[in-house]
């Protein structure tokens, strides 16, 4: 019998949507809190109801998109304005097959209140983290909070997205796979994701890197790019790698992003390139055991209150 909450025994019509969480015009896409209906209220055997994230984003337009879009007798114009040479126009096509008119869909089902607060929309605040604080402080609140890490688990043991992983290397110590982002469709090069998830289980982010860990860097830096190479065509001068710190969630992970791709998450304040980690590990093995760390956390973070106000910029 197959588990009732699987993302792939639930279509949209089943969800009420309860508010929206985040609306962004720059990335094209809308978060919405939602809640499946009832048993009552359907006509299936559905679980009771719980909280669900959905978010709709608008595809990229493609080559083929843009020219099934303007040589489709289905779209429509109307005009907004005319000036000389320029025109700005509100166009539609009214073919509901049309590719133009693709949406992707992600859901979170059942969905955590840490879930819903991600896609919240809320102030960012800029952090400080002594070395004593992730111990004292930052550390225990992972500890006792961090998110199921099961998903991950079932992607390094190839039980779920097998299809998805384009390097594998299952070297217990050294070891990682490689996948593209969720975000990305795997064809536009321009919207280039891809995550690599190390195999260990004992690093949690960047903080607990050290000189050891340099082997498992080299090695995943030069099979991901030499990958993403040959598969993508993108070459190792045309990506950005990082780590966020912090991190979503707490296994260590390496971001590959084109350069001329750009979203909130390679942003200073969050982003830490690749090279700049390698190099401070050379430098110093202990480097990111003892340095402060700054970084942004939004207004609804517990994390924000339990580093308190002093830790609100005191940059020196």
């Amino acid at each position: 019998m197959q588990d009732p909450t699987r993302v792939d025994d639930v279509v949209l019509s089943d969800f009420e949507v309860l508010k929206v969480l985040r609306s962004d015009e720059n990335l094209k896409l809308i978060a919405v809190q939602a809640r499946r209906r009832r048993k009552s209220e359907l006509n299936d055997d559905a679980v009771d109801s719980q909280d669900a994230v959905v978010v709709l984003e608008k595809k990229p337009f493609t080559e083929e998109s843009a020219v099934a879009f303007t040589s489709d007798l289905n779209t429509q114009l109307t005009t907004i304005m005319r000036n000389d040479i320029y025109g700005l126009f509100d166009g539609i096509s009214t073919d509901k097959a049309s590719i133009v008119n693709a949406i992707k869909v992600t859901t979170i089902y059942p969905a955590t209140a840490d879930h819903i607060r991600k896609w919240s929309d809320q102030p960012f605040f800029m952090v400080r983290e002594t070395a004593q604080d992730y111990k004292q402080i930052t550390e225990p609140y992972i500890l006792r909070n961090k998110l199921s890490l099961e998903w991950v688990y079932a992607v390094l043991s190839g039980k779920a997205e097998a299809e998805r992983i384009v390097c594998n290397d299952q070297d217990t110590e050294n070891g990682f796979v490689l996948a593209p982002s969720l975000r990305w469709d795997g064809v536009n090069k321009e919207q280039l994701d891809l995550t690599a998830i190390v195999r260990r289980s004992d690093v949690k982010s960047i903080r607990d890197l050290r000189a050891d860990h340099l082997p498992l860097l080299y090695n995943l830096w030069k099979k991901c790019t030499a990958t993403i190479k040959t598969k993508y065509g993108a070459e190792a001068n045309e990506l950005r790698a990082y780590f966020h710190y912090q991190p979503t969630y707490y296994h260590l992970h390496v971001h590959f992003t084109y350069l001329k791709e750009w979203n909130a998450g390679t942003a200073a304040g969050r982003a830490h390139l690749f090279m700049d980690v390698v190099q401070n590990l050379q430098t110093d093995g202990n480097y990111y055991a003892k340095r402060t760390m700054y970084f942004t956390l939004r207004r609804d973070d517990p994390l924000l209150t339990l580093l308190g106000d002093s830790h609100q910029l005191e940059c020196f």
